[in-house]
């Protein structure tokens, strides 16, 4: 199925090099990937076009990444989370569904990518694909949360 629908993932680290290989890799893998800097330049991403998950730091400038955290899970709830810090402490109570140390395997993250994605409510009909009428890919097109940057019908005016 990942092979029809090219699943948005947002990168979210302060480190370039960070940013730069894992947009190379998990692209290679099919994901269509954008990146930013801090949880800010993340928000302002966000408002054009949601991502179907997240993976981001802690430790930023401008926002950190428990602010821009705790900001998605109360504007998009059912977007999943991964955090990927050296700086993680389970204490801490982010609001993350998956946390990685660095550093990291690839292959573990793609494990966790894959798995998030397939346990989040995806209703939207495949991407690139044209469902026939009354497939079981038509039967419920309303997306789990808003795809435009828009939350409950009505256009966002702050982020």
């Amino acid at each position: 199925m990942m092979a029809n629908f090219h699943y948005r993932l947002l990168v979210v680290d302060d480190e370039p090099p960070i940013r730069e290989v894992l947009q190379s890799l998990l692209s290679t893998e099919g994901y269509e990937v954008g990146v930013a800097e801090d949880g800010l330049a993340a928000l302002a991403q966000m408002r054009g076009a949601l991502p179907d998950l997240i993976l981001t730091d802690l430790t930023m400038p401008n926002m950190s990444g428990s602010e821009f955290l705790s900001i998605v899970r109360r504007r998009f709830p059912r977007i999943p989370t991964i955090v990927i810090s050296s700086e993680f402490q389970p204490a801490l109570g982010v609001p993350a569904d998956a946390f990685l140390a660095k550093p990291f395997r690839f292959e573990e993250l793609l494990g966790k990518v894959a798995e998030l994605l397939q346990e989040a409510p995806h209703t939207l009909p495949l991407r690139g694909t044209n469902p026939q009428p009354g497939s079981s890919a038509t039967a419920n097109t309303t997306p789990p949360y808003p795809r435009t940057g828009e939350q409950g019908g009505e256009k966002n005016a702050k982020t």
